[in-house]
């Protein structure tokens, strides 16, 4: 069958759509599908069946918006992208999309800081032609190409700090020797969502000649006064930094909003780590711990 083309607009330049495959027709007929394991699981939970046409009549019956909703609330390992397209002139082509369900999610910059809603796009081959559900969840486009608009709010907006030589003040850079220890902090503003309360975020670091210290791992505070974090917030912040790789955090949204006063538009956290000047800074003369360049942030 033939391939589909879909334009994704509404977005700023240097952000990514990714293209995940959950549902994909079996080749040669095209006739049957196969449900990559992950989604398959959480809809047999679902639906309390395990046959996958039993499991696709249910599907059929209930919200594909709402069941893809529920299934990134489980924050779940999402197989590997099809597509990972950077924006240009405020739009995203992803061609040469096969027959299937496509889950589709934008990865914003810091610098932008928007939160965008899930994306569900479904390519079906009907005889020589294609159906492609995305503007219309009812109603399908006909033929090759589709656009559609990405939907966004503002997003959570990010500092970066670093302590300084003296014990209070904090700062852009500090002086540090090899094998010397530095305190970095990342302060999060997070908007207050009307409506959806299941935000994943996800911010990652960029080091040279520094290493991450995961023994001791970070912390998440809401108070920063006087060069003191206090308040920690317990099971909002995951660390899944790992030995070969740059610290990757995620923070869970509703933990964190937990306990809103009446009329606050946004909250402010504090997320608190450190890192070892390696011996490489020895010979380039400096490290550097970049602030994150990219984050995503899921909402549910």
């Amino acid at each position: 069958p033939p391939q589909a083309t879909v334009t994704v607009n509404g977005l700023t330049d240097g952000e990514t759509v990714n293209a995940y495959k959950l549902i994909s027709f079996d080749e040669p007929y095209y006739n049957t599908l196969t449900i990559e394991s992950g989604y398959k699981s959480y809809l047999e939970t679902k639906s309390n069946q395990t046959d996958t046409n039993e499991i696709l009549k249910w599907l059929s019956g209930n919200s594909a918006a709402g069941v893809l909703e529920g299934y990134l609330a489980g924050n779940p390992t999402l197989p590997t992208a099809e597509k990972e397209v950077e924006a240009a002139n405020g739009q995203v082509t992803l061609d040469k999309l096969n027959p299937g369900y496509y889950l589709l999610t934008v990865t914003t910059t810091v610098q932008i800081s928007k939160l965008y809603r899930p994306m569900g796009v479904f390519i079906q081959p009907v005889e020589d032609e294609l159906h492609i559900y995305a503007v219309d969840p009812t109603t399908p486009t006909v033929g090759n190409n589709v656009s559609i608009t990405a939907k966004s709010e503002e997003g959570p907006t990010v500092k970066k700090k670093v302590k300084t030589d003296t014990s209070k003040d904090w700062g852009d850079t500090a002086t540090a020797g090899v094998g010397d220890t530095a305190e970095f902090y990342v302060e999060i503003t997070i908007p207050h969502y009307k409506s959806g309360s299941k935000i994943t975020m996800e911010l990652t670091d960029t080091m040279e000649n520094m290493t991450y210290n995961s023994i001791e791992g970070a912390k998440l505070y809401s108070k920063f006064e006087e060069g003191t974090f206090s308040g920690e917030i317990n099971g909002a912040l995951t660390d899944n930094t790992t030995a070969d790789k740059p610290p990757k955090f995620t923070l869970d949204y509703g933990t964190i909003m937990e306990n809103m006063e009446v009329g606050q538009t946004s909250k402010t956290v504090y997320l608190v780590y450190r890192a070892t000047v390696a011996q490489g800074a020895a010979d380039v003369g400096s490290a550097k711990n970049s602030s994150p360049t990219r984050t995503s942030a899921r909402r549910q």
